[in-house]
């Protein structure tokens, strides 16, 4: 998406706050070119008018880990999770928040909980556990 796309999708959100697609829109555009402060803001309107969209709550996490919001990206991951508890990425996503603040205790419960999702990211996680 170039500049002009984003530009034309500002516009539809200045002209109708609740055009949740021109969000999503704009959202994956700003993380896609390293907008992640811009994308959070996206993110914010999109679970604000979704309450309910686990992946929102997941991007959200992601644009605040970009911005090195950790605590913000617990909040966010967590919502996630507690719409959509059996994502593997999610559980992955928090433990590493978790390790980034240097809470490792947490980080090894969600890898417990990661173990009966996918073994493979289970393994890759205890990998950085265990650094």
């Amino acid at each position: 998406m170039d500049d002009v796309k984003a530009g034309f999708l500002q516009q539809a959100v200045k002209a109708d706050s609740d055009n949740i697609e021109a969000y999503r829109f704009l959202a994956g555009y700003y993380m896609d070119s390293g907008s992640h402060k811009e994308a959070a803001e996206a993110l914010r309107q999109v679970v604000k008018i979704e309450p309910h969209n686990a992946y929102a709550y997941i991007m959200l996490g992601d644009a605040y880990w970009n911005c090195h919001r950790y605590e913000d990206a617990i909040v966010a991951y967590k919502q996630g999770i507690k719409l959509h508890v059996e994502n593997p990425h999610n559980h992955y996503q928090l433990a590493l928040v978790y390790l980034k603040i240097g809470d490792k205790d947490s980080a090894i419960e969600e890898y417990e909980i990661l173990k009966s999702l996918d073994n493979e990211l289970a393994d890759e996680l205890l990998g950085l556990i265990h650094k």
